[in-house]
C-alpha cells in the first residue's frame, strides 16, 4: 500500500512539474474561428459610429515634427467606412463598402484600391465572425494558427503564426479582455524578401456599450510611422447611407488624366495632379 502511495506521488509531482514548465505556446490555445467570434462580441455591437481625431504623420528625418491632420471617420456597421481630411485647402476622402473602395481628392477619383493605412477599421468594422475571418484569409492571414504568446508584458492569444514566429501575418488579442491590440501584415516583396507593417490598438475605452481604441499607431519594422489619436467619439448618429456609396462616387467623379487639357487648363491640371501626389504620398 505504501509503494503504491509513493509512485502515485511521483506521478503527480512529474506532472506538476511538466504542468508548470511547459512553454506557453504549448499551452491549450482556443481556435482561430472562436477567438475572432470571442473579440468580436466583446467589442460590442453598435448600428453607427463617429470618430473626430487627429492624424499624425512621421517623416524619418522629422521623427519630432510630425505633420497633423483633422480627420473624421463614420463607421456605417458592418460594411461601410469613410474617412474625411482637409488640408491646406485640399479634401480628400475615401469610402469602402464590402470589397470596393475610392479615393476622392478635390474632385478627382485619386484611387480605387485601399491603402495599407486604411486597413486598420478592419477588426473594428465587421461584427460577424464569418465576414471577417472571410477578409482575413483573403488577406493571407490563417485563422487555423493559433498560440500564446507574450508582448510587452501582456499574454495573448496569436491568431495566424506560432509563437514567437513573426515572418507571417498575424492578430495579437488579449488573453484577458479578448480586445484585439496587434496586427502584423507581412507582405512578399517583388524582388524577394518580406515588409513587415504593424498596427496597434491602444488605450481602449468603453462608450455606450462599445469598445473603441483611443490611439492607434502604425509601424513599418520599429518604426513608428502614423499615429492616430481619437478626440471623440458618438454611437450611433445621424449618418445618411448615401455617403458611403462607393459606386455612386465612381460614376460621379473622373480620374485625372494623364493628357489631353490644352495650354488653358494645363496650369490647374498640373496644381491638382501635384495636391493627389501630396495626399498619395501621404497615404501609400
Amino acid at each position: 500500500m505504501g509503494s503504491c502511495l509513493k509512485k502515485l506521488r511521483v506521478v503527480l509531482l512529474s506532472f506538476f512539474i511538466l504542468a508548470v514548465t511547459a512553454p506557453a505556446a504549448q499551452a491549450y490555445v482556443l481556435s482561430g474561428p472562436h477567438l475572432i467570434e470571442l473579440m468580436t462580441t466583446k467589442l460590442g455591437r453598435v448600428k453607427r459610429l463617429m470618430a473626430v481625431q487627429k492624424l499624425f504623420i512621421y517623416d524619418s528625418g522629422l521623427q519630432h515634427t510630425p505633420v497633423e491632420l483633422n480627420e473624421t471617420v463614420r463607421y456605417l456597421f458592418p460594411i461601410s467606412f469613410r474617412s474625411d481630411i482637409e488640408s491646406d485647402g485640399a479634401k480628400r476622402f475615401y469610402v469602402a463598402s464590402r470589397d470596393a473602395a475610392v479615393t476622392i481628392v478635390d474632385g478627382q477619383i485619386a484611387s480605387q484600391d485601399e491603402s495599407r493605412f486604411d486597413r486598420y477599421k478592419d477588426i473594428l468594422l465587421y461584427h460577424s465572425r464569418t465576414a471577417l475571418i472571410e477578409h482575413l484569409t483573403l488577406m493571407g492571414l490563417d485563422v487555423t494558427l493559433t498560440s500564446l504568446g507574450r508582448f510587452e508584458g501582456l499574454t495573448a492569444f496569436v491568431i495566424g503564426a506560432q509563437y514567437p514566429d513573426v515572418s507571417s501575418s498575424q492578430i495579437w488579442i488579449d488573453r484577458e479582455t479578448f480586445r484585439p491590440f496587434r496586427w502584423l501584415i507581412v507582405e512578399n516583396r517583388s524582388g524577394g524578401g518580406r515588409d513587415r507593417f504593424e498596427i496597434r490598438y491602444l488605450n481602449w475605452q468603453r462608450i455606450d456599450g462599445k469598445w473603441y481604441p483611443m490611439q492607434i499607431e502604425f509601424y513599418e519594422g520599429l518604426q513608428l510611422i502614423r499615429k492616430i489619436r481619437v478626440d471623440s467619439i458618438r454611437i450611433d448618429p445621424d449618418i445618411a447611407r448615401d455617403i458611403f456609396d462607393v459606386e455612386h462616387f465612381r460614376s460621379m467623379y473622373q480620374t485625372l488624366p494623364e493628357h489631353g487639357l490644352d495650354s488653358e487648363g494645363a496650369g490647374g491640371l498640373r496644381e491638382l495632379k501635384m495636391t493627389i501626389e501630396n495626399f498619395k504620398k501621404l497615404y501609400e
